[in-house]
């Protein structure tokens, strides 16, 4: 635990529940000493360590140990993830475990070759037409030309429907999301026994939209027997949906 509050009883509401709301706050005290930050690298530290400790403004000094103060390792990657954001150094994790303080973070910031690592600059590359296959991608097209086209690797999302449905604009939305995200209009093939995978231009591959009308004693069937449909790895975008009911009541959206 970040910290540890002795009581004398636990606060109970009247039903004799544990009343959370009557806990007193945690009190790191000792955390927040130092001087005030004089530098702007001490001055980002600090507001860091208050943003991050949700901590109030200007309450923590150059001197503030950040797991005194409540935080731990998954604080502590949020910390040097937002600290990266703001200076383009990649500081180890290591260091904060090693000088916990904003002092001893804004110095290595300044410490020329114990700056830390600048991140590289991001630059788009251009993508030859057939990309490699990843291990998992081959591992799926291996079963599905040793089973077929199996729904082995199907994940069904149900969603139930409260309001009448506009079909052309959920249709537009499919394709939107599709246009987004290209390993939802990725398609895969095999050449000189090497699978590779080929990512189509948006608007290429939209996914389908099945209306199925159907009375309600019908519609699980019809449900189940979509769950268990198949994907042509070769040419089927990988997002499928389809409605189910009567007329203007159709209550069922079922996504794979």
């Amino acid at each position: 635990p970040a910290a540890c509050v002795l009581l004398d009883a636990l606060p109970l509401t009247a039903n004799g529940k544990l009343d959370t709301a009557a806990l007193p706050a945690p009190d790191f005290g000792g955390g927040t000493g130092g001087a005030p930050p004089a530098t702007p690298e001490e001055r980002l530290v600090c507001g860091l360590f208050e943003e991050v400790l949700r901590l109030p403004a200007d309450s923590v000094g150059t001197g503030g140990n950040f797991f005194d103060l409540g935080g731990h390792s998954l604080l502590a990657t949020r910390l040097l993830a937002r600290l990266r954001e703001r200076t383009g150094t990649d500081v180890p994790i290591s260091a904060l475990f090693d000088t916990p303080t904003p002092a001893a973070l804004a110095e290595r910031l300044t410490a020329g070759a114990d700056a830390g690592r600048p991140l590289p600059a991001l630059t788009a590359s251009e993508r030859p037409s057939l990309v490699p296959a990843s291990f998992a991608q081959e591992r799926m097209w291996f079963l599905s030309r040793m089973d077929g086209a199996a729904a082995t690797y199907n994940i069904p999302l149900p969603v139930a429907l409260r309001h009448p449905l506009d079909l052309d604009a959920l249709r537009a939305a499919l394709g939107d999301v599709a246009d987004r995200h290209e390993s939802l209009r990725t398609v895969f093939g095999e050449e000189d026994g090497a699978i590779h995978q080929r990512v189509l231009p948006p608007g290429t591959l939209r996914p389908e939209l099945h209306v199925v009308d159907c009375p309600d004693e019908e519609r699980a069937a019809h449900v189940a027997a979509a769950m268990r449909r198949s994907f042509d790895l070769t040419r089927d975008s990988a997002l499928w949906a389809g409605v189910f009911g009567a007329g203007d009541t159709r209550t069922l959206l079922l996504v794979l």
